[in-house]
Formats: structure tokens, sequence, C-alpha cells
């Protein structure tokens, strides 16, 4: 019912933007003839709120953005001050801390942590996390005046101490875990959720610095989340698995059956605010008076876009694509050079990880909902979950498929196939069997445990497919490192008959503790008897011929491993080779690079061109 109310409030309309494509070069370092088509969706997502007092007294509505923060008036929509909006780089603000010093402080990823004053409209860096720390997550001002966060990948808690302007690194709050995710403060205390293989919550006491882990094991089961939070109640509350949960004294525990509800965006009289998750990209949030009748408020900004997360092409020639974060779906037309923005095709905020056309419709599987949504273009835009939704949200793949590596038609034209990583905590992936008409998702979990599926194809046996491996895990496990496989797989009895390794020298045994990157089959391409794939993360291309079972390996370039691309028009293949597109004769096997670019996620065809991105600007290179 949630999904469906939420529904009402999203604005469907199209937008056509006019790229002025042909008149602009590409970016500085990219070698080839790539014409440069524009930044194709101008939309940001809201990612942190808060309400607080400038120093000026003033109430301020405070919205974490793409890579900047706006501070409203909360009634207007208008700036707080003579700057409404404040930018601190490429980072995603993840919390917003309005002090009692009348300033805000926003915590950026990598960036760090920015001081911004809404009322004389400066702004300063006030650090960065501690050294191999990723992001700062969450921000809370404590009874000694300074603000606490937790950190990931070593769930650490940070001060960020005002009277010295440093980020104070506090050491590890939990030993095993990677997360201090959630933060919440009450007397003396700070309170640290953690995750995600076993949830846990650690009390910090401020004057001593001691640590004392509180959930109780009812609810450490399994891999899963430790939450502490303040509540509607200003209470703090921590659980994690199962139901119920713990109002929080000190140390002291007490039982309750049922959470109180979240904390409202609330200002001094009462007046609520509600910023939903479309209302970033629709600019407008909701004024809702204790009392009164609800209005909605508009406000602007001005954004570069967020990043292209994917391209492919559609069934009707244009060059379809996915941002990420938040996820808008467009398309861009070669013959007009107008992009068409349709809105978010899921419902939820992540990324597009697979999608595929199926007689004109548009399969999509999304992280971070485990979303599986299908879109016909055909008809009218109106996304919910019923049946007359469009996008329509069928339903989900958790927990063995969160972010999915593929989605292909199955080869009785009724099912389709979504492999890829589970969910956070847990270690191997699987694949989703889903029946669209009938909403039914049948699903086989470690597959090819302990890794998990990546890449899937169809093979001359319509009931085998063959699943490429990926050695990528839940967020918040541990890296097993293994040489990948490709696993043929009965999807109607669940069945593996034979496995092979396309490249048994991939890995040496002591690069095994400085492998950053992901050991997998990352794409395949399907020619009649022959499977091609490619390998990351250094990009080997091999041929599998399924007449012979014989393994051809190509030359090794060592350009970093992209997407197969097979183009009719020359019967040549294309691919992105991490910063090369390289071209290859599938009968010679002759391998030509073409030209560079700085994307790596993935390109298309179209016609006589090639199409690639970087950030939110979408490339083309002439091929034909």
């Amino acid at each position: 019912m949630m999904m469906a109310r939420r529904c009402a409030l999203i604005v469907t309309a199209l937008l056509l933007i006019a790229t002025g494509a042909f008149a602009r070069r590409p970016p500085e370092g990219i070698t080839g003839d790539w014409e440069d088509l524009g930044v194709q969706a101008q939309r940001s997502r809201i990612f942190s709120r808060e309400v607080g007092r400038s120093a000026a007294g003033a109430e301020v509505y405070y919205l974490g953005m793409n890579g900047f923060a706006l501070a409203l008036e909360p009634l207007t929509g208008k700036p707080a001050g003579p700057r409404g909006q404040f930018d601190f780089g490429e980072e995603w603000i993840w919390d917003i801390c309005a002090h009692s010093n009348g300033k805000a402080y926003a915590t950026c990823g990598l960036r760090g942590i920015f001081e911004f004053d809404a009322a004389t409209g400066e702004q300063r860096q006030i650090g960065t996390p501690p050294e191999g720390e990723t992001v700062i997550w969450e921000l809370y001002e404590a009874s000694d005046g300074h603000i606490y966060g937790g950190t990931y990948p070593s769930a650490k808690l940070v001060r960020v101490n005002l009277e010295t302007d440093q980020i104070e690194d506090l050491g590890r709050i939990d030993p095993e875990q990677m997360y201090v995710r959630t933060i919440a403060v009450e007397g003396d205390y700070v309170y640290c959720g953690c995750g995600v293989t076993r949830p846990s919550v650690w009390a910090y006491h401020i004057p001593t610095g001691e640590k004392t882990q509180i959930l109780p094991d009812e609810a450490r089961e399994g891999p899963g989340w430790g939450r502490a939070m303040t509540r509607i109640d200003d209470r703090v509350y921590i659980w994690g698995n199962g139901e119920g949960g713990w109002r929080v004294s000190g140390l002291e525990l007490e039982r309750v059956e049922e959470l109180p509800h979240l904390r409202y965006e609330e200002l001094a009289d009462g007046t609520r605010l509600y910023a939903w998750d479309n209302a970033g990209p629709d600019r407008e949030y909701i004024v809702a008076p204790r009392g009164g009748e609800q209005y909605t408020v508009s406000f602007d900004y001005e954004t570069e876009g967020p990043e292209l997360w994917d391209i492919f092409s559609g069934p009707d020639g244009r060059i379809y694509g996915n941002t990420h974060t938040p996820i808008t779906l467009l398309a861009h037309d070669p013959a007009t050079g107008e992009t068409q923005v349709y809105g978010d095709p899921v419902g939820h905020a992540g990324q597009v990880y697979a999608s595929t056309w199926i007689d004109g419709k548009l399969h999509m599987a999304a992280y971070s909902d485990c979303s599986y949504t299908v879109w016909d273009p055909a008809r009218e835009w109106s996304f919910g979950t019923e049946p007359e939704s469009n996008p329509r949200r069928l339903g989900d793949t958790r927990p063995h498929v969160q972010r999915a590596g593929d989605l292909i038609a199955a080869p009785d034209g009724r099912h389709t196939l979504v492999c890829g990583i589970p969910g956070y905590g847990h270690q191997a992936g699987g694949i989703a069997v889903v029946d669209p008409e009938a909403q039914t998702f049948e699903q086989h979990d470690d597959v090819v445990a302990p890794q998990s599926p990546w890449s899937l194809s169809d093979t001359p046996d319509p009931d085998v497919i063959a699943i490429g491996t990926t050695m990528y895990s839940g967020t918040g496990t541990e890296k097993i490192v293994t040489l990948a496989r490709v696993v043929l797989w009965n999807w109607r009895t669940g069945e593996a008959l034979s496995e092979f390794t396309p490249w048994q020298d991939e890995l040496d045994p002591a690069d095994f503790t400085r492998l950053e990157d992901e050991v997998q089959v990352n794409s395949f391409l399907r020619l009649g008897d022959q499977l091609w794939m490619i390998g990351a993360p250094d990009g080997r291309v091999a041929v599998y011929d399924f007449g012979t079972e014989e393994l051809t390996h190509l030359p090794y370039l060592d350009h970093g491993s992209g997407r197969l691309l097979y183009r009719p028009e020359d019967g040549m293949i294309y691919s992105n080779m991490g910063g090369w597109i390289v071209r290859i004769d599938p009968r010679t096997h002759e391998q030509r690079l073409l030209a560079s670019y700085p994307g790596s996620q993935g390109c298309a065809l179209s016609g006589e061109w090639l199409y690639a991105f970087e950030g939110a600007r979408l490339l083309r290179l002439r091929i034909g």
C-alpha cells in the first residue's frame, strides 16, 4: 500500500532535451573522432534531510543532494540566505547535521565533512575520513557539543571536534564488522549500529571512551544490520534481526514489541515537511501545517545531472540509458539528436544493474531493493505495482540476487532468468527464474558457490544455459579469491551439468591478497555454436565451441574488461575494454583498437554509431 500511495505523488510528464550534440568535442584525453552529445538528465536525488536554525535564528530546511546541499526557507522553498546551494564536489551528501551553533555539517564520502552557513553563505572543508575509510555515514551532535559519525569499511567511530577543527579517529567500534551504518546519541552515550555479517549495537561512553556491545543475542542470529535510531518520542531504540526492539537508557534496555514512528522533519510550530523519494528529481516537497491544509512547495537547483550508469540499444533504434541515483530512464534518438527523459522506472534509489528487451518490453532488475520491473514504451507512463501500471514492479529477487549481473529471456519464451550478487552479508548469489505473466519468482541459491553467477547466455540446448561466475560476494563479507568459471546449468531442474575454467592462469596466488578488482566472466556473446566471453579484471577473450567443446583464447591485449556487442551490418564484435574501444573479427580473431574513452561501464550500437559515456555525458563514435 505504501508503494501505491507514493506512486500517486509521482509526476510522470515526459521531457525532451535538445542536446546540441554535434557542435561539441569530447573531453580532453580521449582519442578518436568522438562526438559529445551532452548531459542527458539534469536531476538529483535527496540523500539526506534536516531541519535546523541558522546563526541568524531563522528555521532552515537542509537537503543533501548529488554533490551539493540546499539551504531553503521551509515554507517557500527559496534560498534561506545569500545563497541556497552549496557545492561540495561529486560525492553524494550522505547526511547533514544541523548544529546548535547555527551552522550545518555535510558528510560527502571521500570528500569528507564540510561546514556551511546558511546565514552568511560561507562554506569550508573540515577534513576527510580516517585513512582507509571511504565514507562517514551519519552525523549527530552529542552532549559534548561535538559531532559523531560512523565509517565504512572498518566500522570506526569518528568525532568532529569543533574546537580544533579535527576529525578524530576513535578506533574500531566492532572488531569484526565493516559498517557503522546508524548513529544515535543520548546523554553521555553514542550508540552505533553495525553490520552486516552479524548485527551488533555498541554504546560508546563519551567521558571514558569505553565501548559496550548491547544488542541482545536473540537479535544477532544470521547476517543483518544492528540499528540504533532516535524515534518520534526523542528516545533511542535499538534492534537487529527479528521483531520488535529495545528502548535504551545508558546501558539499560527495555523491550518493546513495536518501534515508535521515525522522527518527522518538523518546524517549531509543528508544521511537518515531507520529501519523498522523487522529491529531488521533481524539485518539490509537501508542507503540512498542524491543523491546516497541506500544500506543495517547489524549489530549484543547478546540476550537471546524475552520472549515466548504463546504456543499451532499443528495438526502435534509439539508445536507452539509466542514471546512477536517482535512477532515471531516458532514450536518445540518433536521428533527431533529442533525448527523452521518462523518469524513475523502479520506484526506489540505487541503480538498474541488468535489463533486456523481450517482445518490445524492457525488463529491469535493480539494486538496492532487488526489484523486477517491466515497461512497455507503447503505453502511457504510470509507474506502480497494479496490473495497469507502466512501468510495473512485479516483485523482487531477494535475498539471492541484489545486484543483478545479467537478465535474459529463457528459451521457452515465457520465463526470464536473473542472476547476480546476493544481499548484504551473504556470501554466494543465485538465480531467479521469473514468470512475468504469473508474477512468480523461483529462487535458486548457491548455484555456483562460493562464487556468484554474473553473466548468462542461452546454448544450443533449450534446457541449458551458460553461467559465468564472479568472486564478488555480498557487501560486508570476506572476499574468496577464485578462478572464474563457466557452468552449464539446466534452468528447468536446477542441476549443474558441467563446467570449465576459461583462463587457468588468470590469477597468480602471490597476488591474491592485493587483488582489488573482481575476477569474473564479465560478458557473454553467443554466435551460433560459438560462445564468446570476456573476463575481468584484465579483459581476456575466449571462444567456446559447443559442438567440439574446444576453447580458443585470443591474444591478450591487457586493456581491461567490458561488454561484447555484435554488429550485423559488418559482422564484427565490438567491446569496451577498460577505456578502449576494440573491434574483433569473429572469423579471423583479429583485434583492432579503434579509440580510447574514459568510461568503463557500458557501450551500445545503433546504425553506424557506437555509443559510450563519461559521467553524465553521452558520447558517440562513427564506426560504419
